[in-house]
């Protein structure tokens, strides 16, 4: 049920704002170059987490977590 809760109010969210406008631009208020450019990729992420997540084991998971997560925390508190 939230699972259709959520796909229903995306629709909706997406079909009140396809016709906006910028208030500053004139150009509309949703980037559909960027959509395009980002979306498949973001399925392929997808798919091969969920690929990945089915071949390894938790614990190689949890590792490779750990380390993304504190190279990434690195990065941001070097900055």
């Amino acid at each position: 049920l939230a699972s259709i809760t959520v796909f229903g109010s995306s629709i909706t969210n997406n079909a009140l704002n396809m016709k906006k406008r910028h208030p500053l631009a004139d150009r509309p208020i949703v980037d559909w170059d960027l959509i395009f450019a980002m979306e498949p990729l973001s399925l392929v992420g997808v798919l091969l987490g969920t690929i990945i997540n089915k071949i390894f084991p938790e614990g190689i998971l949890a590792m490779t977590l750990i380390m993304f997560l504190s190279f990434v925390s690195y990065l941001t508190i070097s900055r």
